[in-house]
């Protein structure tokens, strides 16, 4: 085969391996290149890692600059600490690559080993049926498949806020199916006696099509992800405007409340005026009656935020937490915010103490109070929001989103995502801190006059 060709392969193989390690770094650790350097410093590696292999210099040299490059490579592209870096390059580069390379190795070389019978026992002569070079294409493509596979279904695997776990085994079947079938074409090729172009032409052409029908599966498998994506989007979406809607019909209620406090206020006085002027002595009694009605008003509704959307929000939250025996300590000044839409409020308030709430349901330990403490404050014309609540349950993270420990964890992980988008609407900032039983959320967002 030309030397040309030969150049082709090896570098293909090498940006494979690139891409795979790249992939791996993309799952765990957050990017700081856009796609176009990023695809970029990947070629640039591969042409560097092989013509690093026809350069005359011991192999120690060699695996020192292929690290070199690989640090470069990762602290250019991602936000990475070194020991992490150093953990990434032992998991991909000396476990994940050198088991597939010796397991591509040694499948591919036992499927074309010629043999001799012996008395009736088969016995390998050493010698292959195919060329040494067809035989080198076959572990060049086989190994490079089977590492673009593998990355892909480890990403897969890893995306907790896009797809169930389980789905996993849906890919691995087809695409399980598909590398045996290459093995068996692979093992026919070493056994048919064609000429070595049409060894080539097959060897390369029909593990093209294989390796493009799993690219076609993985492709069919990812918009049925964002399909499902959708639906929860638009099924969240739902809630959060029949969720508002409540919060509406109930401040309409403690607005009807008010007015028809106000309208019996004036027969009230009338009463009153006509009781003391006769000396009723059920005067008094009277005048009881109505100062607790007052009192009853008051208690469900003792929130005096300077927001009335947001006074209703937490007399609703109250209740749950008294249902739920949790401690709900607030100090709220929301009374300079008028600049915020209604609906983010509700939105923005709702979420994080739904969060809090939640957090709270998950304490099992007599130990650890359930506890929620919220505060808002005007500070240098800049409104600073804080939750606080006790927890037990263990904080998972990924790329500095917060990821849920429920089943269903696309659907749960948009609560604190709403509220940063939120946050960033009107030039705001999060900031999210946690401790073994606590978790804290503070919020803050400049004034606009």
């Amino acid at each position: 085969m030309f030397k040309g060709y030969w150049v082709l392969f090896y570098t293909i193989e090498k940006l494979v391996n690139a891409i795979g390690y790249n992939t791996y770094l993309a799952v765990n650790f957050k990017k700081k290149t856009s796609p176009a350097l990023n695809s970029s410093s990947l070629l640039i590696y591969s042409l560097i890692d092989y013509n690093i292999e026809y350069i005359n210099i011991p192999n120690v040299i060699e695996t020192f600059i292929r690290i070199s490059f690989i640090i470069i490579l990762c602290k250019f592209n991602y936000e990475i600490k070194f020991k992490d870096m150093l953990k990434s390059i032992a998991i991909y580069w000396i476990i994940i690559y050198q088991s597939i390379r010796i397991f591509s190795e040694t499948v591919l070389i036992k499927l074309t080993l010629s043999y001799t019978d012996i008395n009736g026992i088969q016995i390998y002569t050493g010698e292959t049926y195919i060329s040494g070079e067809i035989h080198t294409l076959q572990i060049l493509i086989f190994k490079s498949m089977l590492i673009s596979l593998v990355m892909l279904l480890y990403k897969q695997y890893k995306d907790k806020t896009e797809v169930d776990k389980s789905h996993i085994k849906f890919m691995v079947i087809p695409i399980a199916t598909n590398l045996i079938c290459l093995l068996l074409f692979f093992r026919n090729t070493a056994l048919e006696k064609n000429n070595d172009a049409l060894n080539y032409l097959n060897s390369v052409m029909i593990p093209l099509l294989i390796f493009i029908s799993n690219v076609c599966l993985f492709y069919l498998f990812d918009k049925s992800i964002k399909s499902y994506k959708l639906k929860l989007e638009n099924r969240s979406l739902r809630d959060s405007i029949a969720k508002d809607y409540n919060y509406y019909l109930e401040i309409q209620k403690e607005q009807e409340k008010v007015r028809k406090i106000n309208h019996d206020i004036k027969n009230h006085m009338i009463c009153i005026r006509a009781m003391s002027e006769a000396k009723d002595e059920k005067l008094l009694d009277y005048i009881d009656n109505i100062e607790s009605k007052i009192i009853d008003f008051n208690s469900s509704y003792n929130f005096n935020s300077g927001n009335m959307i947001l006074d209703s929000i937490l007399s609703n939250k109250k209740s749950i937490c008294v249902e739920n025996n949790i401690k709900f300590d607030v100090s709220v000044n929301f009374s300079k915010s008028d600049f915020i839409d209604m609906a983010d409020v509700c939105s923005m308030f709702a979420n994080l103490i739904d969060n809090a709430i939640e957090a709270n349901l998950n304490i099992y330990s007599d130990n650890l109070e359930k506890e929620i403490v919220l505060k808002s404050a005007y500070i240098s014309e800049v409104c600073v929001i804080k939750i606080e609540n006790n927890k037990e349950n263990q904080v998972l993270s990924k790329n500095s989103n917060f990821i849920t420990t429920k089943k269903d964890k696309y659907a749960h992980g948009i609560g604190l995502k709403n509220v940063r988008e939120i946050v960033n609407k009107y030039n705001g900032e999060t900031v999210v801190d946690y401790t073994e039983t606590r978790f804290i959320v503070k919020i803050l967002i400049p004034l606009i006059k």
